[in-house]
């Protein structure tokens, strides 16, 4: 170790000041925006250091990009999205020479991405022709940061989903119909989507099949907006108290969305709105229909409203008994608000008001 303190992981090495001439490449980091300017320094140690030529080469070129006696260091501008490989060379005044050769260890990422079958699947997906035929080979690519907003552009297809899409930074995911690019979580068992920042944005996709064992398998929504798409066909398997299977809302909005279809499978405990459990934030202009759960003890067969959750210009429709322990197809509690919202055809039960503000709805259509 060098000095007085504690080494903290690798052991520090002083130059050497014997032996053959050698050089290294010094990076402050790996990974860039695309557009950036990058700056690297080199490091030379040996017997004889005196007289020092450098020459870079980018990319395996035979042609050098710097060299001089004051080319330590190389400042490199409008380099492409992509990976890039650095060469030094380095020679004394003893013409000793010396060489090292940094692969792929710059990579600029680029601000907008795609994610298309058709896609010619070539890094780093910075145009339609080269899109990723993975979306989370896209979506890991996309340079994320909270000073810029960057985009993953997904074209018509299925994508096997096969980690969490997370959104804590200004990232929108833009989809081409919620029809036509479904994001299936046949890939692995976990959730699909979390939002958790304001300037994030999902639009126009689908997402099903998600198995999340937490709450809010399709989608978790903290901050930032989800908007003109589709939660079908999720369930979160053998779980006490599950939530908000399709959609569990706590912050941001979610807007002109369906919710369907979607069947928790608690194992113990009270369901929380099978289709949509919201907290806080906003759930405006949604249909949904059709979601339940494979036990009793449900609270809101579509949806469960508490805490200061906002539900306004809604459709609610066939989230219908699946036994008599059913409960009602809305259940609202805490200072939640239920607004301009119609709840029909729902079978046994329509609004269960535990506490909270119901205006200006229509319900009927429930048996009893």
């Amino acid at each position: 170790p060098q000095g007085a303190a504690y080494d903290i992981g690798a052991y520090e090495r002083s130059a050497a000041t014997t032996g053959d001439l050698a050089c290294a490449i010094v990076i402050p980091q790996n990974q860039f925006a695309a557009g950036a300017t990058v700056t690297v320094s080199s490091t030379v140690e040996g017997a004889d250091t005196t007289g020092l030529i450098y020459t870079w080469y980018l990319d395996g070129s035979d042609t050098p990009c710097a060299s001089g006696a004051d080319a330590a260091s190389l400042t490199l501008t409008d380099l492409a999205p992509g990976r890039h490989t650095l060469r030094l060379d380095v020679e004394n005044a003893r013409s000793q020479t010396a060489t090292y050769t940094a692969a792929d260890a710059i990579t600029l990422l680029p601000l907008t991405v795609y994610a298309d079958p058709s896609g010619s699947d070539t890094f780093p997906y910075d145009t339609s022709a080269k899109a990723a035929h993975s979306i989370n080979d896209a979506f890991n690519t996309v340079w994320k940061a909270n000073d810029v907003t960057s985009s993953v552009i997904v074209a018509a297809g299925t994508y096997e989903v096969s980690g969490l899409l997370m959104l804590d930074m200004p990232v929108r995911l833009n989809g081409a119909g919620a029809d036509v690019t479904i994001l299936s979580g046949g890939g692995f068992s976990g959730r699909g989507l979390y939002l958790a920042n304001s300037a994030a944005e999902v639009s126009g996709i689908t997402l099903t099949g998600f198995t999340n064992t937490h709450h809010g398998a399709a989608a978790l929504v903290l901050a930032g907006t989800l908007r003109d798409s589709r939660m079908t066909a999720n369930s979160t398997p053998s779980m006490s108290t599950p939530s908000g299977t399709g959609v569990r809302i706590q912050g941001g909005s979610v807007l002109r969305c369906r919710i369907d279809n979607n069947v928790p499978n608690p194992n113990y405990g009270h369901t929380l709105g099978c289709g949509v459990y919201i907290s806080g934030g906003l759930l405006e202009d949604c249909d949904i229909e059709a979601n339940n759960c494979n036990r009793n003890q449900v609270r809101g067969r579509g949806l469960y409203i508490e805490g200061s959750g906002t539900v306004r210009n809604c459709r609610i429709h066939g989230n219908t008994e699946r036994n008599s322990d059913d409960s009602h197809a809305v259940w609202i509690t805490g200072s939640g608000l239920l607004e301009n919202t119609c709840i029909y055809s729902n079978g046994m039960n329509g609004v269960y008001i535990d506490n909270g503000t119901v205006r200006n709805c229509t319900v009927y259509g429930f048996s009893h």
